[in-house]
Parts: C-alpha cells; structure tokens; sequence
C-alpha cells in the first residue's frame, strides 16, 4: 500500500509494518505501559511511586527504558503475562478492526516517538486510529491492575518490613 494507490482510491489490504507496530502496538514503549505508569504514580507504595513520576514522560514518548528496568518488568513474576500477553491481544484486536473497516488502513510510515494517538493517526489519518491508540492504552491499563495489585502489595510488605528493621 502507498499513498498514490490510496489517493486514486484503488483497493488495498492491511500492511503490517513498522509503522503499525508503533503507532498502536507500541505506543507507550514495549508492553504498552503506559497505563502502568500511571498506576504505579497513584500507588501506595513509595518506591513504585516515584519510579512512575519519573518515568510519566519519557513513556508519554514511547521511551519505557525507566519502568522496564527501574521495575523492573523483565523477568518479574507479577507483570509478565500483561508485559507478553497485552500487546499480542492488542494486535490481533487492532487487525481485526482494520480489516473489517472500522479503522482506516495504514498508509506510509508515521514518525516515531508520539504521543498515543498521533502517531496512529498521521499513520492511517483517520481519528477512529487515533481513538482506537487510546483504548490501546486503557484496555492495557484494566489488563495490567489485577497484576499491579499484586506488585503493589509485595511491594508494601517489602516497605513495612524494611521500616520494623530500621
């Protein structure tokens, strides 16, 4: 698909690329944390407090390096089935909405680096893409709160503990 078949209006299919991998499957960084961050900012526990403050922006920006390992996510028993499972039933939701129209296709390759939304727009310009980045991030958000719960109260044991030995 390129953008001259689009604008005479000939028939495409879905082309999966960079670009789409960025645009919806990626658009708080790997495993889609954004929701994560915001749940770490409003939690209990202090140390997933202030990772989450820190790392709000960068992920706003698709740059996650500060929660997946200031967490970290990688090998972490409480987020690895939302870290590895989200973003593959993301994907297959994102396909199927643009295979059957309700989302328009992706038409080039958008810049990086965007905040969720514009990226899936610039990509297909189309606002139901843009829209459809957004619940992304909110379907992750509900996928990943049981497991943060989870996280967040190991993590306040961690804390109270640490607070009856000093």
């Amino acid at each position: 698909m390129t953008i001259s078949s689009f604008i005479c209006h000939f028939p495409h299919n879905i082309s999966i690329f960079i670009g789409f991998y960025y645009g919806f499957l990626q658009v708080s960084g790997s495993g889609m944390t954004l929701g994560l961050v915001v749940l770490m900012m409003l939690s209990k526990a202090k140390s997933l407090k202030t990772i989450g403050r820190i790392g709000i922006i960068p992920s706003l920006f698709g740059v996650n390096e500060p929660i997946i390992f200031g967490v970290p996510l990688i090998m972490n028993p409480f987020l690895m089935i939302p870290f590895v499972v989200g973003p593959v039933i993301i994907a297959g939701l994102n396909y199927l909405a643009m295979s059957t129209g309700l989302v328009g296709l992706p038409l080039w390759e958008s810049p990086g680096f965007l905040p969720p939304g514009f990226q899936a727009f610039l990509l297909t310009l189309d606002w139901k893409a843009a829209v459809m980045a957004v619940l992304n991030v909110l379907f992750m958000t509900a996928f990943y709160y049981p497991f943060f719960k989870m996280m967040e109260a190991n993590e306040l044991k961690k804390e109270a503990m640490q607070i009856e030995l000093s």
